[in-house]
């Protein structure tokens, strides 16, 4: 049974963090059944093709598209990753500068917006036609159909208070 403060935030981290790694979990096995072969003896993706081989590529169809959006989005989770270690290291013993968003009245770091600007970033330059939306900033409308859907910090409470259970989420629709 789910206790009455699921959603809440307060003091109850440790069920907020077994959400986030059930959440996990079952997104990396969605994204495994979906993207990955079968498993055999001695198959293994030892050399996953590169962005820049996929974008040089002649061949099309919705595999390589969806093989480019998830390379897209395994490379932008580790460089999100690095940003997020390097703020929580820094702040490890002191406060993390934050404010408070007037919107909605949760709070914004810099961390935050330094991986919002990275997905934008990137997303502009490697699927120009595609829609950004992100929670920290305003919706892009783009030409094609294809939507990047992200959270750069998704858990910015714990993680401005030193407890190390936030993820970076992206979704391609």
């Amino acid at each position: 049974e789910l206790p009455h403060t699921l959603g809440q935030t307060g003091p109850n981290y440790e069920f907020d963090t077994l959400k986030r790694v059930i959440h996990f979990c079952l997104t990396v096995k969605f994204l495994s059944a979906i993207f990955l072969p079968a498993h055999t003896p001695g198959h293994e993706l030892r050399n996953p093709p590169s962005l820049q081989s996929l974008n040089n590529s002649n061949q099309k169809g919705e595999a390589v598209s969806q093989l480019k959006e998830l390379i897209f989005a395994i490379d932008l989770a580790k460089d999100a990753g690095r940003i997020m270690r390097a703020a929580f290291n820094k702040h490890l013993f002191r406060p993390m500068p934050k404010r408070i968003k007037p919107d909605d009245h949760t709070p914004l770091t810099e961390t935050d917006k330094a991986i919002d600007d990275l997905i934008r970033e990137r997303t502009a330059r490697e699927f120009p036609e595609a829609s950004i939306i992100t929670e920290e900033g305003e919706a892009v409308q783009g030409v094609g159909l294809v939507a990047v859907v992200a959270d750069p910090v998704d858990g910015t409470i714990p993680f401005s208070s030193g407890i190390p259970t936030s993820v970076f989420t992206l979704a391609f629709t």
